[in-house]
């Protein structure tokens, strides 16, 4: 009896020891992939005779690191991964049916070489990424998303730093805050504008993720006074309309899951007290809506003959496309050469659909636009299930689903005016990221009430 009880007494501590190592490794990769998905395929400097370059073979060297982290993934997740797998067979259906639909599109498509090839590095770069979205529940809660928060505020405190000091020269590379001379939107050193406002979205929902589940009041505070002002400043600068629909949605719903969690909390005092406080938050917003309407109207860009700047007239063709190829489309990554001889007649030139929606249905037709539509619906119900779950026993698991939920539902409404999602772009890495947490998210009774 007293040999068991000291066998008892020495596994504890090395099952946390493991715990532990697997915690650090998937944290690792984590980091890895999403800094080097930012710097190696996003960053751009521009040369002394002013072309925009990219880090040199920054798209192989990214390559290179997927592949490995794949290796690595399954050789140390082997275990994991399968019972995921197992166990969430509709995510496996989802994934094949996506990537069989783009693949037979591609094929009978206008451009089937280019396709097949964009296909297949899709495909193998977003795997670690879908590897990390299963895995990512045994990490802890305020680790799971620390890189996107750290990335974004870092970019923004970049791009307050090249405002302050002006244009970087460094050897035969400038770095500076806009994508074209003259002043115009922020855009750090991102390929444009949109891109920017997209990572201070992104900063925005994490950083309200991380003041939930924070148990450090320095922190959270910290995040609400000092790291939301800032990224949300440098957004504003980017111009970004699309982005301001992601963060719009998104303080839609974490406002209402605050006021739902006061409500409950204060049950039983007289609520007529809280009008005044509630009145006051509304009268603000009516005044900051008339003294800064022009300003509002600027961002919006409501001045602009087309509010789509040139995207509706690239949306009908589209539609016209699918008409006459109904089923699988005109080809998944066929886009570029369908454009090659259109004029926009917009004020900016338009490389893409700028809309993932109407893109995927262009492209590959309705099969690959409900394999879409339903691996994505999927991912957010399935969320939205465990949010239900446990809206009473708010803890870890329950605001890591919300924030999957919030976050997938958000970046649908974003990407109606871009076309990052099936692209080899973070956006897209997010997204196989997002889908795979979610559609594998565990379901757990909570028997300890919420702490409000």
């Amino acid at each position: 009896m007293e040999i068991e009880f000291k066998r008892f007494q020495v596994k504890k501590p090395i099952d946390k020891v493991v715990k532990s190592q697997n915690i650090i490794f998937l944290s690792t990769f984590w980091w890895l992939l999403w800094i080097s998905a930012i710097v190696l395929l996003e960053f751009y400097y521009r040369d002394l005779s002013g072309d925009r370059i990219k880090i040199l073979h920054g798209q192989y060297w990214f390559f290179i690191i997927a592949q490995l982290s794949i290796l690595g993934l399954l050789i140390d997740q082997n275990k994991r991964l399968m019972e995921s797998f197992y166990t969430n067979k509709s995510l496996i259906l989802g994934f094949g049916l996506l990537f069989f639909a783009q693949s037979l599109s591609a094929i009978f498509g206008i451009n089937a070489v280019y396709g097949l090839r964009l296909l297949a590095i899709l495909i193998s770069t977003s795997l670690p990424f879908i590897l990390l979205g299963i895995t990512s529940h045994f990490m802890t809660v305020k680790s799971r998303l620390a890189p996107q928060l750290f990335v974004s505020l870092a970019c923004a405190l970049g791009a307050c730093i090249l405002e302050a000091t002006g244009p970087i020269y460094l050897a035969d590379v400038i770095i500076e805050n806009y994508l074209m001379p003259p002043r115009q939107r922020w855009a750090f050193m991102f390929t444009e504008a949109n891109a920017l406002g997209g990572m201070m979205a992104l900063g925005i929902v994490v950083a309200l993720f991380q003041m939930r589940v924070s148990k450090s009041w320095v922190i959270t505070w910290g995040l609400g006074v000092l790291i939301l002002p800032i990224i949300s400043f440098v957004f504003w600068e980017t111009n970004a309309r699309g982005a301001l629909l992601w963060i719009l949605v998104t303080l839609l719903f974490y406002g209402g899951l605050t006021v739902r969690n006061l409500l409950v909390k204060l049950e039983g005092f007289d609520i007529h007290i809280y009008f005044l406080p509630l009145g006051f938050v509304f009268g603000l917003l009516l005044l900051v809506l008339i003294f800064f309407r022009q300003e509002i109207a600027d961002f919006l860009r409501l001045n602009q003959a087309d509010f789509t700047t040139g995207r509706m007239e690239i949306w009908l063709m589209y539609l016209e496309k699918f008409k006459s190829h109904p089923l699988l489309g005109f080809g998944f990554g066929a886009s570029n050469q369908l454009m090659a001889d259109f004029d926009v007649k917009g004020p900016y030139p338009i490389s893409g659909p700028l809309n993932i929606f109407i893109g995927i249905l262009g492209e590959t037709g309705l099969l690959g636009f409900v394999a879409m539509i339903w691996l994505w619906c999927g991912a957010t119900l399935r969320a939205w299930r465990i949010v239900k779950s446990q809206l009473f026993h708010q803890e870890g698991d329950f605001h890591y689903a919300f924030f999957l939920m919030v976050t997938l539902i958000s970046l649908a409404a974003h990407q109606n005016g871009e076309w990052q999602v099936m692209r080899i772009t973070p956006f897209n890495f997010l997204f196989f990221f997002l889908v795979s947490a979610a559609w594998t998210l565990p379901e757990r009774t909570k028997t300890q009430p919420c702490k409000m």
